[in-house]
This record gives structure tokens, C-alpha cells and sequence, in this order.
């Protein structure tokens, strides 16, 4: 059998792999896990490879779309589309290590005391998850969490999850997973309080996530029919899920209802986070994701949507694209001279753009008519635009990149110009824009705002809104009688299907040029 020479974080590992096994296949065996959301079919582009030697099978269609010419010039592969000809000598730059962790904020050990009660907010993305722990004696953050959602790997957007989920095996693993993930941070919050202490666990999110996490209901939303109806997800084995976490019996463990369909109550959270329904004043917030959700508040009705917006806005599907995480070019601007100025996050090499740092590439291409607003390059016979980054780092911009966008900004677009019309609030009543989500927070506002993004509010209106699902779930856990206002709240709300709007596949295709929004 050959044999995998691998290369990856400073280490060397010999594997073996079958010729029926593609390099993906045989690095999964093997536990180690690389970017990939799509099941190994190709459709994601992010699990790349570097051959260094061997012989290998020939370059497929689906990689000459993913991959520019330069990294094909490189040696690097879809390790899903790769089947081993020889032994096999190979380079990972980015692993994806799920369990691993980051503190959001700092330890504040004032806020940590033997007569004080506990809790762990944590908000169930469909990429990541935000935890923290909360002093609900004093009502105050001690410190938060972030780990990628180790979910990924059954896809990256809600709706191939789903399908995935509609095998019991993998529901059942997709729960231990976030179980595993939950535990990490809870046995670093051990060494921190005793776990007595620790008297909640509330958890926001989108409906998918809630209900998988719940291991109910969640195949309903593979129906249409359920997409504007509420459902339960609500954990009933409380006391197994103590076990599986190592929390005592003591300790509350509940999701947070969501509000209807796939309005989950990480935007429900929002609400309460920003204020956003306080008084009478019109507001807006957005939540960008692979789901995306909105809310209008018109001062005393509450108009909500959601639209697949895709993984575009994670990176994925992008030939130069990552998630949010280490190595990710969050913000990136015109060259100062032969090359990109760019913002990374971690501080360490570039790796690749996440959505946000496509989006600032975008509005560049644009003002500078490398790109037509159609989504068309100006010289027509260019495949794709080099983004020198320096003297021997380049990305590469691909038509294929540029049409994934445009169909996740058009979705995203048309349901905010759809809420608009249906509520009848004209754009200048609104006071404040909350921009939210972790693609949100790194939005260069008036690139945003160029290519039709982000409404044409005045920038002084635009809140750029970090955590506020997290913000929101640590509300409610130190005033869980707000809870009790949900039937209220949903008493004052609209929810509109998209897909029953008339004139949205209109409004849909204006939106998918690169332009301010009209309304």
C-alpha cells in the first residue's frame, strides 16, 4: 500500500492509504482533520494539499475551478480528488484542529469567589461556538471561549448538516461532538471554580443547530412546511447530558427557545443584547451567516426573515477562502505599491481571505474596472486576478469565487429590501444598523455598503456588533424572566418566508449586481 510522508505543523507522519482511498480518505482514517465541508466532493475548495514527490491521478475539472493557476503551478491539490499513484511526500499548512480553543477576553479574578453562583453562556453557530462564563452573583463576564464548530466536517452551510442528520449515526456523532467541545471549557472552568457552583448552562442558536443538539425535531426543516412554524427544541435528558459534560445534578442545562423555523434564538438573544425593540425608534439588525437572519423593528411591530446566505460569507467555496480563524485576511486594501495591504487574523502567515476580506477585494476590483457590476471581468479573457501579498505570496480572485458571492450578497440583499417594502418603514427612519455575526464584525462599512451588501445608511448609523448572540444569552441568564416576554415578542412579530414573497426572485436578481442597494 503507499505510504503518506505528511508534513504538518512542524511534525512528520507516515501513514498508509490505499489506491481506492483518496489522500482525504486516508488523512481521515488517521484522525487528522484538514479543512473540508463538503464530504469529500470538491464543491468546498478547502481542503488543499502541497505534493512535494509521488505520482499521483490527474488534475480533475472540480479542482481546475477551485484552484488559480498559480497554487496549481505550486503542487497544490484537493486532497478529496487526489488518489495515490506511489508513495506519497506532502505538505498541510491548515489543519483544523476543532477542539482547539481561544480566549475571547481575559481572566478576571476578581470576579471569582467561593460565595458566588455560575453559569456558561454559549452560542451554537454553525461555524463556531462563543462560551463564557458568567458570574450571575455579580452579572458580570469572568471570561469567554472560541472553538470552531467541530460539525464542519458533516458541511459547512445548516442544510447539508440536515441531510447528513438523516442517518442516526451521524446525529449521534454531531452531538458528541458539541458535547466534547463543551466539555474542554468546562474542564478549564473547573480548575478555575467548583463545578457546585455552576448553576446554568443556556444555549442559543440557529434553529438547525438547536434542534440537532436537542436530537429532535430537526429533519422538519428539510420540509418547507415547517420553515415559518415554531419548533420544540428543547433538551429533555437533562441528567444525561450532566454526565456526559461532568456537571453536577445541580446544574440547569437548557436551550433557548427559538423563535419560528430557522429564526433561532441567537437572533432572539440580539434582540435583547442591542435593545433593539427599547422604544419606538425604527432599527435594523443584521446577522450575517450561513443563515442569515433580520429583524425590523418599525416602534411596535417586529418584522423578522432568514435566507440561506450560504458559506461564501465563511470562506468556503472561495479558491483563495478560509473560515474565520488563524491565518484569515480579515480586512485587505488597495496596494500601497506592488503589493495588498492586509490584516490577518492571529497575526501569522496569510493563509487565505475569509468573507470579509473578499468583500473589501470586491469593492476594490470594482472601483478600480478590473470587475464590471455584473460580476463579469473586464478583460475578458483573464480566468482570474492576482493579489500579490508579497514578493513570493500571491491569492488569486476567480470568476467562480465572484458568482458564489453574488449569489449569497443577492439573498442577503433582496430579504433586506423585501423587509423594507412589506413593513412600509422607508430606510431613513432607521436609527441604528447592528451588524452582527463573526463575518459582520470585520465589515469595512463603505466597501460593504459599494457592492450592495449592507444598506446605504449614514456611517455614524452602523454598529459593527461582536457577540451579540453571547451578549444576549448572558441577559438571559441573569434575568431568565425575560424569557417569559417571548410570547410577547412573538405577539408583536411578522415573520415572512422569503419564498412566498412576491417579487423576490425579481428583487433577488437586481441584488446580484455589484452595487449599492436600491430601494
Amino acid at each position: 500500500m503507499p505510504t503518506l510522508v505528511l508534513s504538518t505543523a512542524g511534525k512528520t507522519l507516515h501513514l498508509t492509504c490505499t489506491a481506492q482511498q483518496s489522500v482525504l480518505e486516508a488523512l481521515t482514517t488517521a484522525q487528522i482533520k484538514i479543512s473540508s465541508a463538503c464530504a469529500g466532493h470538491g464543491f468546498c475548495g478547502l481542503c488543499k494539499i502541497t505534493l512535494k514527490a509521488g505520482v499521483v491521478s490527474q488534475l480533475t475539472a472540480i479542482e481546475q475551478d477551485k484552484l488559480s493557476q498559480s497554487q496549481i503551478a505550486q503542487g497544490t491539490r484537493l486532497a478529496c480528488q487526489v488518489y495515490p499513484g506511489s508513495d506519497l511526500t506532502l505538505t498541510i499548512e491548515n489543519t483544523l484542529n476543532t477542539l482547539s480553543w481561544k480566549r475571547l477576553s481575559s481572566l478576571d479574578k476578581i470576579l471569582l469567589n467561593e460565595q458566588d453562583s455560575y453559569a456558561i453562556a454559549l452560542d451554537l453557530g454553525t461555524t463556531q461556538l462563543r462560551l463564557s462564563l458568567w458570574n450571575l452573583t455579580q452579572q458580570r463576564r469572568v471570561m469567554a471561549w472560541l472553538i470552531f464548530n467541530p460539525q464542519y466536517q458533516f458541511g459547512a452551510d445548516i442544510l447539508n448538516r440536515l441531510t447528513a442528520a438523516q442517518s442516526l449515526d451521524n446525529a449521534t456523532e454531531m452531538l458528541l461532538l458539541i458535547q466534547q467541545a463543551i466539555k474542554k471549557i468546562i474542564r478549564v472552568i473547573a480548575k478555575l471554580i467548583p463545578l457546585a457552583q455552576l448553576k446554568k448552562l443556556y444555549v442559543v442558536g440557529n434553529t438547525a443547530m438547536l434542534a440537532l443538539l436537542a436530537q429532535k425535531n430537526y429533519l422538519s426543516l428539510l420540509n418547507p412546511t415547517y420553515w415559518s412554524q415554531y419548533l420544540d427544541c428543547t433538551i429533555t435528558n437533562v441528567s444525561a447530558w450532566q454526565t456526559a459534560l461532568g456537571l453536577t445534578a445541580t446544574t440547569d442545562i437548557a436551550t433557548v427557545p427559538p423563535l419560528a423555523g430557522f429564526i433561532g434564538s441567537d437572533l432572539l438573544a440580539g434582540l435583547f443584547s442591542t435593545g433593539l425593540m427599547r422604544d419606538t425608534r425604527c432599527r435594523l439588525l443584521i446577522d450575517f451567516g450561513t443563515n442569515s437572519e433580520m429583524a425590523l423593528w418599525d416602534g411596535s411591530k417586529l418584522w423578522i426573515s432568514s435566507v440561506p446566505g450560504g458559506p461564501a460569507f465563511e470562506g468556503c467555496g472561495i479558491s483563495c477562502g478560509m473560515p474565520v480563524g488563524e491565518g484569515a485576511i480579515y480586512q485587505i486594501a488597495a496596494p500601497s505599491s506592488s503589493n495588498w495591504d492586509y490584516k490577518v487574523i492571529g497575526h501569522s502567515k496569510p493563509l487565505g481571505l475569509c468573507g470579509s476580506g473578499l468583500v473589501d477585494v470586491i469593492a476594490h476590483l470594482i472601483s478600480t474596472r478590473q470587475l464590471q457590476r455584473n460580476g463579469r471581468f473586464t478583460t475578458k479573457e483573464a480566468k482570474e486576478i492576482s493579489l500579490p501579498l508579497s514578493a513570493t505570496v500571491a491569492l488569486a480572485i476567480k470568476k467562480q469565487d465572484i458568482d458564489i458571492f453574488q449569489q449569497a450578497k443577492a439573498a442577503t440583499g433582496a430579504a433586506i429590501v423585501q423587509l423594507f417594502k412589506q413593513s412600509g418603514v422607508p430606510l431613513a427612519a432607521i436609527e441604528t444598523l447592528f451588524v452582527c455575526g463573526a463575518f459582520g464584525q470585520f465589515l469595512t462599512i463603505e466597501n460593504a455598503q459599494a457592492i450592495g451588501l449592507l444598506p446605504p445608511l449614514a456611517a455614524e448609523k452602523i454598529q459593527l456588533y461582536q457577540n451579540s448572540a453571547l451578549k444576549g444569552c448572558e441577559l438571559l441568564l441573569s434575568r431568565p424572566q425575560s424569557l417569559g416576554s417571548l410570547s410577547e415578542i412573538r405577539a408583536k412579530t411578522t415573520l415572512l418566508n422569503m419564498s412566498y414573497v412576491l417579487n423576490f426572485d425579481e428583487c433577488f436578481v437586481e441584488n446580484l449586481y455589484l452595487q449599492p442597494m436600491q430601494f
